[in-house]
């Protein structure tokens, strides 16, 4: 493993959004190929181990900090983020069918206790749940993509670190702010940066035109004529 600030990109031939067998229900509670909290040591055995079915979509590492996206068995979507060897960020994704949908958010509810943010449309076609817990927080998204299937997210993070571990992240990159797209896993310089660093250097030209204008001008300009007190007598 490289712990240098380094940018290692991975590419497989699978997509990023993943398509679960109907045969094939995951388990969002007991059954995951990793886990919030483990050690970025035993995140690398697995992904060492299983090469066959963990394709590595991404991967960014620094001193401090380490990010890969994943799919397992072209079922299962993983992003997950370390700050210090330990995992504080974990997003999974699948599909199951229509009829788990209330039972998944029953299982988290009995789970995690019950919770004011959890909601669903009045077509029944979005779900989401949302636990504060005392050291981490936990959502849950469920929402109809095609038919009886439905397109499951749940994240599991502690939201005081992740701010910092972004922040840490593109310090060691020595980049400034990075972006990475979802679909290619390409990092590239935050748009908002972009733009701003554009708007500064186009102001900055048309400063340097206005002020080269204004040196031709004064140069070229003859001087106007002196007032000829004699021709005026104020006092007559």
């Amino acid at each position: 493993m490289i712990r240098t600030a380094a940018i290692v990109l991975l590419v497989a031939s699978v997509g990023v959004l993943c398509t679960a067998a109907k045969e094939k229900q995951v388990d969002f509670i007991t059954d995951g190929q990793f886990a919030f909290g483990m050690e970025l040591a035993e995140a690398n055995q697995r992904l060492e181990k299983d090469e066959k079915n963990l394709a590595v979509m991404y991967r960014v590492d620094t001193p401090s900090t380490n990010e890969f996206v994943c799919v397992y068995k072209e079922t299962e979507f993983y992003r997950v983020r370390f700050f210090e060897g330990r995992c504080y960020f974990i997003e999974r994704r699948a599909e199951i069918d229509a009829g788990r949908v209330p039972e998944l958010f029953t299982q988290f509810g009995e789970a995690y206790g019950e919770t004011p943010e959890s909601t669903q449309s009045r077509d029944q076609r979005l779900w989401y749940g949302h636990w504060m817990l005392q050291d981490r927080d936990v959502e849950l998204t469920a929402y109809q993509r095609d038919g009886d299937l439905y397109v499951v997210t749940y994240q599991e993070f502690e939201p005081l670190t992740v701010g910092e571990a972004l922040r840490v992240q593109e310090t060691e990159l020595g980049s400034g702010p990075m972006e990475v797209d979802p679909v290619t896993g390409k990092l590239s310089p935050a748009q908002h940066q972009v733009e701003d660093d554009e708007q500064s250097a186009e102001g900055e030209g048309e400063g340097e035109e206005s002020e080269a204008e204004g040196e031709g001008e004064e140069e070229g300009e003859e001087p106007p004529p002196e007032d000829d007190d004699d021709d005026w007598d104020w006092y007559d």
